[in-house]
């Protein structure tokens, strides 16, 4: 289970002392690098590396970082962009240097703000004029550093006794020294064809004294309001692709070990109670006529949005901006809206203390007793399965069976009995899950301190792979377990087939395995064999391939929506051998939606009848184009005339845009590329998307 942090250093090598990374060391070459094939094949590596974890519970975590290193390739390959961040890069370079010498620490409105990966990870839009990121404070960092650590060195002479409230609140320390960009050097190793794919490996070029503890995250508090009842952590999804290797003393957390991902260093306090209190009647004073007017849920749905954009205005006003993020939120809460209450939820992390986690747990609690409409009920069931799942990859089975019982609920209440019927065969797996917890906690406890222990890697393994289903944790230790059928079966999914007749090899190991087994160890060892089954389809012909199809299609969770048969198309012509290629690859999943005229919509329609819960995949504007697309392109996914999804408007040619779009109870689904001009190299792709049941 990996946070965004984590991801960062397992999956890029970029170290914690790193973060947030330049666009540079995101894309792991040297700082203010010139040469633009090297960017652009610095790229290409990283992002075809990131692939893998696509599909997977860390999907969503992979698209947000593949959309960072796509921003950043085109910021970094456009002339103009690239010298306007390079001009911000070289101030920040040079700050620590000219404040040491002046002694003085710079005051936050002087410091020119530099963008990082994760500033640059929503979808391309024109900029708007003389508007700035009001959540991105950027200080120079050997200053505030010296500042910070004088700080601490005269609390510990004094004995520690100040408290937070204490320290100056006109700067945001930052919890770590980082690199200056100049040495934020990545080393891209290319992967063994022979190992398992492994993230590169970034060898730091000094030392760095280590971080400040940075402070513990608090929920979001209304003034008055009791603290939230149930207490959840950062709950990021799991990737269950292709394992990587894990430490040998690698164990699984106990629910008391899970705490909170640490609070980012650029983050400020919650303001008190008593500014909050002052602020929030401000507001309403402020919006009292529209206060008075929101009766119904979509009155208040329209209220909620309008503070929450007047928040995104407001942050030179951190008290008022905090106050406008909550009552957004509440308000949402109020009409039952979890989308717009957790987007509030989203903006407000970006910029203060808080735990995200357990706000969520509560907002949802909140809008389920709010939503009334059979949509909103789904959209609560649908996030409070997100949480529940991110919460039982980390163990917390308490906060897991709340979430799925919520789920249920809210599934009974919209009468979706198919959505209902899966939750509650989900309950009985989640209490088998922990409790086959409990009997691995022994082993738990064992490789804690012998982690070579053969029999208790046995009992963890089997635990992580067999009903967590965490495939990357638990096939190390199968493969040290003393299971002589389980230990060879791991090595050689470790290992991997080489090829199709290989990967078959393995799936059809898995396969066997699964065949005595019911319930929930048959669901997740099936699963296994499906994965290689799925890698393998593509190299197999004759019976071969209809026996993989078949065991595919009783198993089958993903569907791409390229193989299934389109009740509509209207397209332009193209060229055949290159129409689906996207930065130089082309791939039979891929559709082709280059709108057919000029002032023209592109337009596919394919019949899934509620048979699916997610579409997710990439779009972008193909290598075919010889530049930029004439007049810049709008993809639309619509499900039963609903608008389910839009991009930002897109002109630039390989620049790939992730979406993950809810697609439950939809019938007809249908993908627009709209085109306001010329249609000149509209090449327009949707890449790889693909149906999840």
């Amino acid at each position: 289970m990996l946070d965004k942090r984590t991801a960062y250093e397992k999956w890029l090598g970029i170290k914690g002392h790193d973060q947030p990374p330049t666009l540079y060391r995101l894309l792991g070459v040297d700082a203010l690098e010139s040469d633009t094939d090297a960017i652009s094949n610095a790229a290409d590596s990283r992002m075809a590396f990131l692939k893998q974890f696509q599909v997977g519970d860390n999907a969503p975590l992979a698209e947000q970082i593949l959309n960072e290193l796509s921003r950043a390739r085109v910021t970094l390959l456009n002339a103009e962009k690239k010298a306007a961040y390079d001009a911000r890069l070289r101030q920040r370079i040079a700050a620590p240097a000219s404040a040491v010498a002046s002694s003085k620490v710079p005051s936050v409105s002087n410091v020119s703000p530099l963008p990082h990966a994760e500033s640059l990870s929503a979808p391309m839009q024109p900029a708007p004029k003389k508007k700035s990121n009001p959540l991105v404070w950027i200080i120079p960092a050997a200053s505030v550093a010296l500042v910070i650590l004088a700080i601490v060195a005269a609390n510990s002479l004094s004995g520690g006794g100040s408290s937070n409230n204490d320290a100056p609140k006109a700067i945001t320390a930052t919890s770590e020294t980082p690199k200056p960009p100049e040495q934020q050097v990545a080393a891209e190793p290319s992967p063994s064809p022979k190992s398992l794919d492994k993230p590169p490996t970034v060898v730091p070029s000094h030392a760095v004294a280590p971080p400040v503890e940075p402070p513990t995250p608090t929920p979001i508090p209304a003034p008055d309001s009791p603290p939230v009842a149930v207490a959840a952590s950062e709950l990021p999804p799991v990737d269950s692709k292709k394992p990587t290797s894990a430490p040998p003393d690698e164990t699984p957390k106990s629910p008391a070990a899970v705490t909170p991902s640490p609070t980012e260093p650029s983050l400020i306090p919650v303001p008190d109670v008593s500014a909050q209190a002052d602020a929030t009647k401000l507001v309403k004073e402020v919006y009292s006529k529209e206060w008075a007017a929101a009766k119904t849920a979509d009155q208040k749905q329209a209220l909620a949005k309008k503070l929450l954009e007047r928040a995104m205005e407001s942050g030179n006003d951190r008290v008022a901006q905090f106050v406008l993020f909550r009552l957004s939120k509440e308000v949402a809460e109020q009409a039952g809206d979890c989308e717009s209450a957790f987007e509030a939820i989203d903006e407000t992390a970006k910029a203060f203390q808080i735990d995200s986690a357990e706000a969520r747990v509560d907002c949802l609690r909140k809008c389920a007793q709010a939503a009334t409409t059979a949509d909103k009920c789904i959209a609560v069931a649908e996030r409070a399965v997100d949480l529940s799942e991110r919460a039982l990859s980390k163990e917390q089975f308490d906060v897991a069976q709340a979430m799925n019982d919520l789920a249920l609920g809210e599934a009974h209440k919209a009468k979706d009995e198919s959505l209902a019927a899966r939750l509650a065969e989900r309950k009985v797996e989640i209490e088998r899950i922990a409790e086959e917890f409990g009997s691995a906690k022994e082993a738990i406890v064992i490789l804690k301190t012998t982690p070579a222990d053969r029999s208790a890697n046995l009992a963890v393994g089997k635990f992580q792979c067999f009903f967590k289903g965490d495939w990357e944790a638990g096939l190390p230790k199968l493969a040290r377990g003393d299971d002589p059928i389980l230990k060879a079966l791991a090595e050689l999914d470790i290992k991997g087939g080489g090829g199709a007749n290989g990967d078959v090899k393995i799936g059809d190991s898995w396969w066997k395995l699964s065949e005595p087994l019911t319930g929930l160890q048959r669901k997740v060892i099936q699963a296994r064999a499906g994965y290689w089954y799925q890698q393998a389809l593509p190299g197999l012909s004759g019976l071969a391939r209809d026996k993989v199809a078949g065991r595919l299609q009783d198993i089958q969770q993903f569907v791409y929506l390229a193989d299934l048969p389109a009740e509509e198309v209207r397209v332009h012509h193209g060229e055949p051998d290159t129409k689906t290629s996207f930065r130089g690859k082309s791939s039979p999943h891929t559709l082709w939606a280059h709108p057919p005229d000029a002032n023209s919509s592109s337009h596919m329609a394919f019949l899934i009848d509620g048979r699916f819960r997610l579409l997710r995949g990439e779009i972008g504007i193909g290598t075919g184009a010889n530049h930029a697309a004439a007049a810049p392109l709008t993809f639309r996914i619509v499900g039963d005339g609903k608008i389910l999804w839009h991009s930002a408007r897109l002109q630039e040619r390989d620049v790939p845009i992730s979406f993950v779009v809810h697609v439950a109870k939809v019938k007809k689904l249908e993908l627009f590329v709209d085109c306001p001009g010329s249609h000149a190299s509209a090449w327009a792709l949707w890449i790889d998307p693909l149906l999840e049941r």
